[in-house]
């Protein structure tokens, strides 16, 4: 489980990120006053908060202060046998 901060995530287009607070028109309704882009509204919060969470996971352990996901190091020789 990842924690989210859930603050705008229903009045941002999940389309081209545009933050407007019109672009909530209903309970159900979104539709992005920038690009247009149409959807129900608790759906487009859910994607947001999805792609919120898997940035989070994509850069690894930050409550430790340090990435989890690392590159193998590169070998700078041909190993030898």
């Amino acid at each position: 489980m990842v924690k989210v901060n859930p603050a705008y995530t229903s009045q941002t287009c999940n389309a081209c990120t545009h933050v407007a607070r019109q672009s909530r028109e209903s309970q159900v309704v979104f539709r992005c006053v920038a690009c247009g882009h149409q959807d129900n509204a608790d759906v487009n919060a859910a994607k947001n908060i999805l792609a919120a969470g898997l940035a989070v996971i994509g850069r690894g352990d930050l409550a430790a202060g340090r990435s989890t996901k690392r590159q193998p190091p590169q070998r700078l020789r041909p190993e030898t046998p």
